[in-house]
């Protein structure tokens, strides 16, 4: 396969790894404030009805942009907004409320990703090992949807 496919997988596993790292710590930190799983059931609800809603809306317009451009810049914005918990937390200002607000943010930024990584994967990718690459991108989703299941 070719060098791009391995900087593009690469990409993924990172940002899979990062992910689950950070709703994890998320979620440790609204249990742990709140002691309350109602606080953590309703982030990880708010999560997922922003992806849910950006996916629906956001999707079908990734055919019309620079792929490349936003696929980065949606992951260079994507760990700036990861930094701000850190900060706030440092200067002991975090509070609930913008946990949920950097979630929702982090869902909608993310929400490219997908799509993009798929339609991008056509471009690097010779069409006789196509189903291959595809493989090796499922791969760390798999191995993640297992991690958090158990």
């Amino acid at each position: 396969m070719f060098r791009s496919f391995w900087f593009l997988w690469l990409a993924h596993v990172i940002n899979k790894f990062g992910s689950s790292f950070y709703l994890l710590t998320v979620s440790w930190i609204i249990y742990r404030d709140t002691n309350s799983t109602l606080s953590l059931g309703q982030m990880l609800f708010v999560f997922t009805v922003a992806a849910a809603c950006a996916r629906l809306f956001l999707s079908p317009m990734m055919g019309r942009v620079n792929r490349r451009g936003l696929l980065m810049g949606s992951d260079v914005f994507r760990s700036g907004l990861l930094v701000v918990p850190t900060v706030l937390a440092v200067f002991h200002s975090l509070y609930l409320w913008q946990l949920y607000a950097l979630v929702v943010l982090i869902a909608i930024v993310g929400t490219p990703y997908v799509p993009i990584r798929g339609a991008f994967l056509k471009d690097i990718v010779d069409s006789r090992a196509l189903s291959r690459a595809n493989a090796w991108m499922q791969g760390p989703r798999a191995a993640w949807l297992l991690w958090v299941r158990l």
